[in-house]
């Protein structure tokens, strides 16, 4: 018996939570790294092929060695300060002397391959960093406010959010979601972390906003390349990068907040 698309997402959706909750306290920084590394190279394929149509296999190739060191040397204590430099001048270097690869090579080409490197790779690799009650805090959030606007939407969802962009987005979807993520801040925050209930409700309420911005910035760029998921590696879910987009614009919220104003002892 075949299962439907929701019934598909569901058990998706579980396993990958077992399977996210058995690496995260595993309490092992390989193992994370090593993980964030598959991950980070999965996104990494969908979104240039979804950009490169013509394949440009070389490049892809070379974005994916640079995406290892990308997650692994920060966790050496290498900071973005003297990595993205690098990985900017390797790029480049590439582009002016890379042969045979710098000629299937546009200045386009090359901005795309760096900026893939930021907004997956180098954004996934904050995770690691993270003690594992920030680790939870996160992916719950997010992925709590991924799935109440999901419902949320589906259910009560009139009024379109961003119908020129996505048109499945709702108001109600949103607020749904919003809902979620400050529902889980103030549960998680109040037990286990260091400020107020005002406080975690702001946080709450940015981290849904980072989450919306992630998953509407996604499907901006699939809207403009006409292409409805990144992948199909997850069953009722599309792709990698189709389940972590909101993650990615999330995540550097809660970094920048925490650089301000640490959130857990």
């Amino acid at each position: 018996m075949s299962l439907s698309s929701h019934q598909q997402r569901v058990v998706t959706g579980t396993v990958l939570i077992a399977l996210l909750a058995g690496v995260i306290f595993s309490g092992s920084t390989l193992v994370q790294a090593a993980v964030v590394v598959v991950l980070s190279c999965a996104a990494l394929t969908e979104f240039w092929s979804m950009v490169w149509t013509e394949g440009k296999k070389g490049m892809q190739a070379m974005g994916l060695v640079l995406s290892v060191p990308v997650v692994v040397l920060p966790q050496a204590g290498v900071g973005a300060g003297g990595l993205l430099p690098a990985c900017l001048w390797i790029v480049g270097l590439v582009y002016v002397f890379g042969g045979r690869l710098s000629r299937d090579m546009s200045l386009t080409d090359a901005a795309l391959l760096f900026f893939g490197l930021v907004y997956i790779p180098f954004i996934l690799q904050f995770l690691i960093s993270l003690t594992t009650v920030e680790q939870v805090y996160v992916l719950a959030a997010v992925f709590g406010a991924d799935t109440a606007a999901f419902y949320g939407g589906s259910k009560w969802g009139r009024r379109k959010l961003c119908p020129s962009i996505s048109p499945k987005k709702t108001w109600m979807g949103f607020g749904s979601g919003l809902a979620a993520c400050v529902a889980v801040s103030l549960i998680w925050g109040l037990i286990w972390g260091q400020a107020g209930w005002a406080v975690w409700f702001g946080v709450g309420t940015a981290l849904c906003v980072g989450a919306q911005a992630g998953d509407l910035f996604e499907s901006a760029v699939k809207r403009e390349l006409k292409v409805k998921d990144s992948g199909v590696l997850l069953p009722g879910h599309g792709g990698v990068l189709d389940r972590i987009d909101s993650l990615l614009l999330a995540l550097p919220v809660y970094m920048a907040i925490t650089w301000v104003y640490p959130l857990f002892g």
